[in-house]
């Protein structure tokens, strides 16, 4: 196998809006870090196939859909084995004309910004292109404490496994694809500077003391984040967090060599068709708001706020919700990438994680195939009793029918 690697900055040239929160409407001030697009070329046997990483909360559909296609052209792959992922960063810029959270263009995305975002994933595509190297591949885990968990309660359940993937040389260490679920919200809504937040922070730690690359990937990070552990919302308390991330990847590692000689792809296509209450969303509606409005707690004027305009949007659909599930599963030896364009709740990704007998199974979420998020997938224990099964238009026991389709195709 060779692999081929390359990143280029994609932070805004100008102010532009941050994308992540509802409550938050201010223009960016500057930049806390830079954001980068990651591109990682795979060749066995001369065909090629791509993953691209961005330092940015979502992607716009039109986007994806658009790069997938050019991309496979000029490798000649499927457009499938062009996997468009984010981090999810809060701290990103805007980059649908209308926002995320905007009903007009108001607070959209900067003129000019999609269009640049897409020439640096030209130039990083050609740049990961020109420096293939041949390549060995080795995986290990481990768990991370103390840094994130279930962020609806330390009481509930949480993945906290780290696997990192190498690609290696016999004398270095061309790339490691660090993957781990959590939300990077360590800054919060007040933050009106870029970031990549903690897995920027991370990644860019690791890269300084490893001296190679890194390439991160975000697991089934749904539930997951730092908001029962962070002690404040700042660069300050994000510096802290990657302390102590940094300290546990000071460890005795165990590699485990992987066959190379061949990667398997398939593309997995699952559709959500539900009908819609709307006079059961007015009435959550209502009644978030009235919570919002004796509400003194920051983290929940946050999350409410954003939960408000989520079911608003909810609303717009009208009587009927429909959704395409468009992923892919990838075989790298005994390693198995499992793409889902989603914000999976844990325990559905440690569902599909157990399923793997003979393989190691890296849940990659927020990672597209002609699309963008389609939000949370809410696991039935956990439905009803958190902000993100309020968000969301996907009913009680889909997700769990999402997972048992997921299942189903890794066998290939």
């Amino acid at each position: 196998m060779k692999v081929g690697y390359a990143s280029h900055e994609i932070t805004p040239r100008e102010p532009s809006y941050l994308c992540g929160h509802a409550i938050r409407t201010e223009i960016s001030k500057g930049t806390l870090d830079p954001l980068y697009v990651s591109c990682v070329i795979l060749d066995v046997d001369g065909k090629k196939k791509c993953w691209y990483s961005f330092d940015l909360v979502m992607l716009d559909r039109d986007f994806t859909i658009q790069l997938q296609k050019v991309v496979s052209n000029i490798i000649e792959c499927n457009e499938y084995e062009v996997v468009c992922s984010v981090i999810h960063t809060h701290s990103g810029p805007e980059v649908s004309e209308k926002g995320v959270f905007s009903e007009t263009s108001e607070l959209g995305a900067r003129p000019g910004y999609s269009e640049f975002l897409f020439a640096k994933c030209m130039e990083a595509l050609y740049e990961a292109l020109a420096h293939l190297e041949e390549a060995n591949v080795r995986y290990d885990s481990f768990e991370i404490e103390g840094c994130f968990g279930n962020r609806n309660g330390k009481e509930h359940p949480a993945d906290k496994e780290c696997i990192c993937i190498q690609f290696y040389t016999s004398d270095r260490v061309l790339l490691t694809c660090v993957n781990f679920a959590c939300h990077p919200t360590v800054l919060g809504p007040q933050n009106l500077y870029f970031s990549a937040d903690i897995f920027g922070s991370i990644r860019n730690r690791l890269q300084e003391k490893w001296n190679s690359s890194v390439f991160m990937m975000q697991g089934a990070a749904g539930d997951m984040g730092t908001r029962q552990f962070r002690q404040g919302e700042d660069n300050v308390e994000l510096s802290r967090l990657t302390d102590l991330l940094d300290i546990q990847f000071n460890r005795n590692w165990n590699w485990i060599n992987v066959k190379s000689d061949e990667i398997k792809t398939i593309e997995t296509h699952f559709e959500i068709d539900e009908d819609i209450d709307l006079s059961e969303l007015q009435i959550r509606y209502d009644e978030n708001k009235r919570k919002l409005d004796q509400e003194t707690n920051h983290d929940q004027i946050k999350l409410l706020n954003s939960g408000l305009a989520a079911l608003k949007f909810q609303m717009q659909h009208g009587t009927h919700y429909h959704a395409d599930l468009d992923g892919s599963i990838w075989k790298i030896g005994k390693l198995c990438f499992v793409c889902l364009p989603c914000e999976l709740f844990n325990q559905l990704g440690v569902k599909i994680k157990n399923a793997g007998i003979d393989e190691k199974i890296i849940i990659w979420g927020y990672a597209f195939n002609g699309g963008t998020s389609i939000g949370y997938l809410v696991d039935e224990p956990q439905y009803g009793k958190s902000y993100e099964s309020i968000a969301t238009c996907i009913k009680k026991g889909t997700p769990e029918k999402y997972c048992d389709y997921i299942i189903s195709k890794l066998d290939f």
